[in-house]
């Protein structure tokens, strides 16, 4: 879970899509999404550097200050962009996933976070 797969996934669509998106979404495998209630939540936020995330509270910190906690999580096409020219995030893609996506984009100055509504 933790050895590269986000980077690796987020990294690579450029090269496998024909062409650009305006989200992309990670999901864990047992989520299940309503993408109408989706789209919806997604209409009124911003069209750049956006990060959005129902968070899930963690104990030991505050999800909002550092990293989004939760079972997905949606970029958008600019972050992805992004992701894939930095070498803030090639250099390190190991570890907990949803931490270095946050620590990733708080150093690149990028991702607004967004927590969605359930």
């Amino acid at each position: 879970m933790n050895s590269g797969k986000t980077y690796t996934f987020f990294s690579s669509l450029l090269c496998i899509l024909p062409h650009p998106y305006d989200y992309v979404m990670k999901t864990d495998d047992d989520v299940f999404l309503r993408f109408s209630n989706l789209a919806g939540s997604l209409l009124p936020l911003s069209c750049r550097d956006l990060y959005y995330d129902f968070v899930i509270p963690c104990p030991s910190m505050d999800p909002f200050r550092e990293y989004m906690s939760g079972m997905g999580f949606v970029l958008l096409w600019d972050l992805v962009e992004w992701i894939y020219v930095s070498e803030i995030t090639a250099d390190e893609v190991i570890g907990l996933e949803d931490k270095l996506v946050g620590k990733h984009l708080k150093e690149g100055g990028g991702g607004v976070g967004v927590e969605g509504d359930e």
